[in-house]
């Protein structure tokens, strides 16, 4: 499937976007903690890489999440595994029984803001 910035967005609640500028924030199911994500072109391989500013870390972890790929042929297929390697974690943890809690977001300390 060919994703869509659109796409990659799907399940979460955006706060603020800017295709232009590949800057992202969104909210995960019933918590409150801001998510940013920004998206960074190469100039050389025209590939897109992204940081974000929060990873994950649930009761069904053993350790927070972290991508071991941040690099991506398209834009959109860079942000959907920003958002999905949050999201999917936390589905996980809900579908297990657990509630969420603000604790489960773990500040990325190489993350700044622009």
């Amino acid at each position: 499937m060919a994703w869509t910035l659109d796409d990659a967005l799907e399940g979460v609640t955006i706060l603020e976007r800017n295709d232009e500028w590949g800057t992202y924030e969104f909210l995960v199911g019933q918590l409150q903690t801001k998510v940013q994500v920004h998206l960074l072109r190469s100039p050389t391989t025209e590939q897109t890489r992204f940081v974000r500013s929060h990873d994950i870390k649930t009761p069904t972890m053993i350790d927070a999440y972290h991508s071991s790929r941040l690099w991506w042929d398209y834009p959109a297929y860079a942000l959907r595994n920003a958002v999905s390697g949050i999201t999917q974690y936390y589905d996980e943890a809900i579908r297990a029984g657990h509630v969420p809690q603000e604790s489960w977001f773990r500040r990325n300390d190489s993350f700044s803001e622009f």
